[in-house]
């Protein structure tokens, strides 16, 4: 199972923890644990989980304005806010990269169940020292892996909340979403926004 984000989520984004391919079943029958809202698709993955979601609905437009005048697509507008915590283990999470020629495994996790809050982090493989460091601890003329590593670390309980609105476009249901992930400092600053198509779970 990977967890993070929401079925039908049009502007998706993928984590930088890649789906261990040691067994064919990790390629093809892998299935979504989702919502999990304020993360994106695959910040956790394993063959078990556990997954809660809380979210209240309640009707904008139609609560306000008396009778029925479908005031498409306002008429049908509704809001949500929504807290979702899962937790995926039994697989190690690792990120291979590609370094003068070589390729280097680094464990972003292990396969047991820890039951801290994890922390969505940046960061960036210093080759020079052989590490993973912080924006702030790049050091000047050290030589690093081209792209920055975005993942879960600290824990494995993922926790996400925000608020939305649902309303009928075209005759599909739409939905926005605006999540902050929990870490374990509080809600991080920076949220993601989900465009979606689909019905609510």
């Amino acid at each position: 199972y990977f967890m993070g984000g929401m079925m039908g989520w049009i502007n998706y984004r993928w984590s930088d923890t890649s789906i261990s391919l040691e067994r064919l079943t990790d390629t093809f029958f892998t299935l979504p644990a989702m919502p999990l809202r304020g993360h994106e698709y695959s910040a956790a993955y394993g063959n078990k989980y556990s997954l809660v979601n809380a979210e209240f609905r309640f009707p904008l437009f139609a609560a306000v304005i008396p009778g029925a005048l479908p005031l498409f697509p306002l008429y049908n507008m509704t809001g949500a806010f929504f807290v979702d915590a899962g937790v995926a283990w039994g697989y190690n999470i690792t990120q291979n990269i590609a370094v003068n020629d070589a390729t280097i495994p680094l464990e972003l996790n292990d396969a047991g169940l820890d039951f801290n809050v994890g922390t969505p982090v940046t960061k960036y493989y210093d080759i020079t020292q052989d590490q993973l460091v912080n924006e702030s601890e790049i050091v000047e003329g050290n030589s690093y892996y081209p792209y920055s590593l975005n993942y879960v670390e600290g824990g494995d309980i993922l926790i996400g909340a925000g608020f939305g609105l649902r309303t009928i476009v075209f005759g599909l249901p739409f939905r926005w979403d605006l999540a902050w992930p929990y870490g374990g400092n509080g809600f991080i600053k920076k949220p993601i926004h989900y465009f979606s198509l689909g019905i609510d779970f």
